[in-house]
């Protein structure tokens, strides 16, 4: 794991983060070791947002995440009024949901709190989902 570890800390500017988001501390920590965890995880495929990745295309996909994606996970997390069943995969799928490219477009939907919409798989009922 410690092989992953700190290239994903790397990539997501764990120590600026932490600047940013002092009182978060646990939260970023919890992050960074999930991906860690997920990329070391030792299965065929990996579930994110309720499908089911090749571990080689997971591990690609969460070693190309950065910080705009924890901060974009972050704040749909804050935004989230809903009862995740797994919190672990809830905060995967948030990761994984966050916009790849050109984040500053999204900005308009994330206010709006269109950020629900990439999560439904994971709430603990669609009903009780907001409504974007």
């Amino acid at each position: 794991m410690n092989t992953y570890r700190e290239p994903i800390r790397d990539n997501i500017e764990y120590d600026i983060l932490l600047c940013h988001h002092p009182y978060e501390k646990d939260r970023v920590n919890i992050t960074a070791e999930l991906m860690t965890e997920t990329v070391c995880f030792k299965r065929r495929y990996i579930p994110i947002a309720g499908n089911d990745f090749p571990a080689e295309s997971a591990e690609s996909r969460l070693l190309k995440v950065n910080s705009e994606h924890i901060r974009f996970a972050f704040g749909c997390l804050e935004k989230n009024t809903t009862k995740a069943r797994n919190s672990r995969r809830y905060l995967l799928t948030t990761i994984d949901s966050a916009p790849p490219e050109n984040l500053a477009g999204w900005k308009e939907l994330f206010e709006k709190g269109c950020c629900a919409a990439f999560l439904l798989p994971f709430v603990s009922r669609a009903e009780d989902a907001p409504k974007p």
